[in-house]
């Protein structure tokens, strides 16, 4: 039987999901290390806009029907974030454009609770988690009684995963450096996303299969674009459809660092 008393808690991955589990778990008094393989100067702007709630209703009628306000990721931040920095804007609905770029038809979404940066997003998280990103822009809160260990390491891929008895595992990984280390855990979280080593380690034979779409995806700074084009898509979910062609976009909530705030 498990030793009772904190654990020594491995998340493999650390974008938005691996912060999500690795602050509640560390809240709970367990001490949690994080690998991210991604070195952290190339964090900065990884991500682009984020939706912080569904956008298909009767998905958001179901979480409230359990109790929530219908957006996770703001039941999140209300429990989780000490930092209480604003993190979203409203958006007023979705609009389908015309190939010549002109509108076709507007849908409003009175359930729909906006958008977000996932740059603000990764910032608050770490505020919260460590508070020891250097290039991050949202001043960390101070730690409380019961707050476990938190560990954030870049630059650091997972590359294996050894079962060493007992209640206990060890995962090998390799540093930017070259340089080869191991962390024995209690618990280890694949939050690696769909290229998971983790998933690989632990579950060869499940593979990936193509399903036939190649997407890209880009950010550019709303101060750039033209002011025609920041007055189409305003504070609208803005989609255009073209045969064999898909491109969404919007203008979430800027970032402070964006802005030229410290």
């Amino acid at each position: 039987m498990a030793k009772a008393g904190p654990k020594r808690v491995l998340i493999v991955g650390g974008s938005v999901g691996g912060l999500f589990s690795g602050i509640v778990l560390m809240r709970l008094g367990h001490d949690v290390t994080i690998l991210e393989r991604t070195p952290e100067p190339a964090l900065v702007d990884q991500g682009a806009g984020m939706s912080v709630s569904p956008v298909v209703k009767p998905v958001a009628d179901s979480l409230k029907e359990l109790g929530t306000s219908g957006s996770p990721i703001i039941d999140f931040m209300d429990e989780y974030d000490r930092t209480k920095t604003p993190f979203h804007s409203m958006c007023d609905g979705i609009q389908y454009l015309k190939k010549d770029g002109s509108l076709r038809k507007r849908v409003q979404l009175a359930f729909f609770h906006g958008a977000t940066s996932w740059d603000l997003v990764y910032n608050i998280l770490r505020a919260n988690f460590d508070g020891q990103y250097k290039t991050g822009y949202i001043a960390p809160p101070e730690r409380e009684d019961g707050d476990g260990k938190a560990t954030y390491l870049s630059g650091v891929a997972v590359t294996g995963i050894q079962d060493t008895g007992g209640d206990a595992v060890r995962v090998g990984y390799s540093n930017s450096d070259g340089e080869m280390g191991s962390i024995e855990a209690n618990l280890v979280i694949g939050a690696d996303g769909p290229s998971s080593i983790v998933r690989r380690l632990s579950l060869p034979e499940v593979g990936r299969n193509y399903v036939n779409y190649v997407a890209f995806r880009g950010t550019v700074r709303e101060d750039l674009l033209p002011e025609s084009t920041q007055a189409l898509i305003g504070e609208s979910i803005t989609f255009f459809f073209e045969r064999g062609l898909q491109i969404i976009t919007y203008i979430p909530l800027v970032s402070p660092r964006i802005k030229g705030q410290s």
